[in-house]
């Protein structure tokens, strides 16, 4: 039996008593879903730490090939691949830092029932205010954005191309990215509300519970 399965059993009842729940069974579910976090954080992790080097280096390439071609270039040229290459570090860094912080705010549960429960339910906080709280939004989003526009940009001056002539191309891509990344958010936040919140409301009505005992 999952979780929300457990905590939908138990808040069913008339008087929700934590006797109501199978307290091994609830352990159980609690240690099933903290391992899927830390599934979810390690794909993160590859994620972050597979995509930097290749994000950078690939804007170093670029940068390298507009310092040794022969064509006529710009101080605007090579900031191209620095702006992206810095959004990109930046946007990492906030990740592994934030990531820490998370963790190091777990730790301080034990592993009692009650800390099981607080650690998943802190575990809850972070992806939902990862989605919903307009810093963490903008903090994960913006970087990201702007790395990948300056690759396009320094990719079309690599080939000298003159933005005057490809701006169509550069406001599609733009609106495509803005487009994708909307869409991203709005299908994280759809998932919290289906799934997150409903699962965190009732952890915390189980935590009254415990500290009521």
């Amino acid at each position: 039996m999952s979780l929300d399965e457990l905590m939908e059993a138990w808040q069913s009842q008339d008087t929700a008593p934590l006797y109501g729940v199978d307290q091994g069974l609830l352990r159980q579910a609690l240690s099933q879903e903290e391992a899927k976090v830390q599934t979810q954080r390690r794909v993160e992790g590859w994620v972050i730490y597979a995509f930097t080097p290749l994000t950078v280096g690939g804007l170093a390439l670029l940068f390298l090939i507009m310092v040794y071609d022969d064509d006529p270039r710009t101080d605007w040229d090579f900031a191209l691949p620095i702006v992206g290459a810095a959004a990109f570090l930046l946007w990492a860094c906030f990740m592994v830092m934030s990531r820490r912080a998370q963790a190091r705010r777990e730790r301080q549960f034990g592993a009692s029932l009650r800390g099981q429960a607080a650690r998943h339910l802190a575990q809850l906080d972070y992806q939902v205010t990862r989605v919903f709280r307009l810093d963490n939004v903008l903090r994960d989003g913006i970087p990201p954005f702007i790395a990948g526009l300056m690759i396009i940009l320094a990719g079309w001056r690599v080939n000298n191309e003159p933005f005057s002539t490809q701006w169509h191309w550069i406001l599609g891509g733009v609106v495509f990215m803005a487009v994708i990344s909307v869409v991203t958010v709005w299908l994280q936040r759809r998932r919290v509300r289906q799934e997150l919140l409903p699962r965190k409301h009732r952890l915390e009505a189980l935590l009254k519970e415990l500290d009521g005992q």
